[in-house]
């Protein structure tokens, strides 16, 4: 004869953890910031005149390769300008001179490692806190540089 299994008592899911939710919640806010902040834009002008504000990101590894390779290379194949791409969809192109963008591209690397570090230490005071009200308190805005704005004066050829 079987003998029926023993019911096993239902054991409830455990209630989520209030502090693990609002971390979690804090991350999120600081990664979305952070992704905001991914963006500078090139105030193009000619006559005096502005012609086109174009929104604009290059990530780390393509402002190394643009700035310690691909930029050289093309000047010393006797290029003057390259290319530039907008964020939008579909992205433009803008003809910027290699000068203007080997100038450009350090004050960009100083813009993104000031942004960087502003989301490490977000994100480690996040994981620091010991009390939701302490993750409340964590402005994951304040500090942030204003997006960084740069003319190209078609006029000067910069």
């Amino acid at each position: 004869e079987l003998t029926p299994e023993p019911e096993q008592p239902v054991v409830p899911d455990p209630e989520p953890d209030e502090l693990a939710i609002a971390r979690q919640a804090k991350l999120q806010e600081i990664a979305e910031q952070d992704e905001f902040s991914n963006k500078f834009f090139v105030s193009v002008k000619r006559g005096g005149a502005e012609i086109a504000n174009q929104e604009l990101w290059i990530d780390k590894d393509l402002r190394n390769s643009l700035y310690s390779i691909t930029l050289p290379a093309l000047q010393s194949d006797g290029e003057t300008t390259t290319k530039l791409w907008t964020t939008g969809t579909p992205p433009q192109s803008i003809d910027v001179p290699i000068v203007w963008a080997m100038e450009k591209l350090p004050l960009l690397e100083i813009y993104a490692k000031r942004t960087y570090d502003l989301r490490a230490s977000n994100e480690a005071a996040t994981y620091a806190a010991t009390t939701v009200d302490e993750i409340a308190q964590i402005d994951v805005k304040l500090n942030y540089p204003h997006f960084l704005t740069f003319e190209l004066n078609l006029d000067l050829g910069v």
